[in-house]
Parts: structure tokens; C-alpha cells; sequence
């Protein structure tokens, strides 16, 4: 038979909040560390017996966090102790064997570069108006002599002087 629980029993490291969420943020591991503690919340929420209880964390065991670190920070850290970087570029490229290699990188203007640009492109753009124009303005006079030219009958008057 399993001792009966305290009427009373704060979980060290365990809040309440108006969300869940907000109070899992803020909730540490101290009790799963305290055997006392362990088997006080187990007797209050487990109806199996003490034998199949579970085993408090070993504190000893070397860690970054300490029992006092909230579960918010353990998730932000994704509970990794250490990282550990190996990076092989050359296997990388050996396994994957591609046949090329391309990126593209995506830039985006600003409205004083593309306005920039806009009246830059019309200063260009009236300077070659203003070179081809006359030329365009000349070139049906010149195609109608031309074409007047073709049209009439070469005549051509010899003068024969005695």
C-alpha cells in the first residue's frame, strides 16, 4: 500500500498561468531531479504502484542546464548540450556528383535607384532623338528625288556644232 499524499504540495519549479503555453514556458525540470518530490506527485496523479514509479534525473551527470533552467530556454536551445560541426564539402560533392552549381541571388531596388535609372534612361533616349530626327525629317525629300529621278526619261540632247 503507498503512503497517502500531503493534503498540501507545491511542485517546486512548476507555475500556473492563464495559458498553458505561458506557464510551460516557465516551468523548470527541479522535481524530476528530487526523488522526494518525484514520488510525491506520483502518489497524488499515479494510480500504478510505487515499484513502477518513474526514477528521478541523475544531477550528477555533466550538463550545460542546470535544474533551474526553464523549459522556454531548453526548447530555444532545442536541448542540445554541444554542438559539434564536422563539415565535409569534398564528400558532400562526392556523393552528390552535380553536373553545375548555380545560385541566384534576388535584389531588390530602391524607388531612388529605380527613379535614378528611369531618368537616366530618358536622358539617353533624347539624345538619340535629337541626333536621328533630322536625318529622319530629311530622309522622305531624299527618297522622293530619288525616285523622281528614276522616273524621268534621260534625254539627252547632242549638239552637233558645224
Amino acid at each position: 500500500m503507498t503512503p497517502k499524499p500531503p493534503s498540501v504540495f507545491i511542485v517546486p519549479g512548476m507555475h500556473v498561468g492563464c495559458l498553458p503555453n505561458d506557464a510551460m514556458n516557465l516551468n523548470t525540470l527541479e522535481c524530476f531531479f528530487d526523488s522526494g518530490c518525484l514520488n510525491t506527485t506520483a502518489q497524488w496523479i499515479s494510480t500504478l504502484p510505487a515499484a513502477s514509479w518513474p526514477k528521478p534525473l541523475n544531477s550528477s551527470m555533466k550538463s550545460r542546464f542546470i535544474s533551474t533552467t526553464s523549459t522556454n530556454t531548453l526548447t530555444e536551445e532545442l536541448m542540445i548540450e554541444e554542438w559539434q560541426n564536422i563539415t565535409n564539402f569534398s564528400g558532400y560533392y562526392a556523393a552528390c556528383l552535380p553536373a553545375s552549381c548555380t545560385y541566384m541571388i534576388t535584389k531588390h531596388s530602391s524607388i531612388l535607384q529605380i527613379l535614378t535609372i528611369f531618368i537616366g534612361s530618358l536622358g539617353g533616349l533624347m539624345v538619340v532623338l535629337r541626333t536621328i530626327t533630322p536625318q529622319l525629317v530629311k530622309l522622305p525629300s531624299i527618297l522622293i528625288y530619288i525616285i523622281s529621278k528614276r522616273k524621268r526619261p534621260n534625254t539627252n540632247i547632242q549638239v552637233q556644232q558645224f
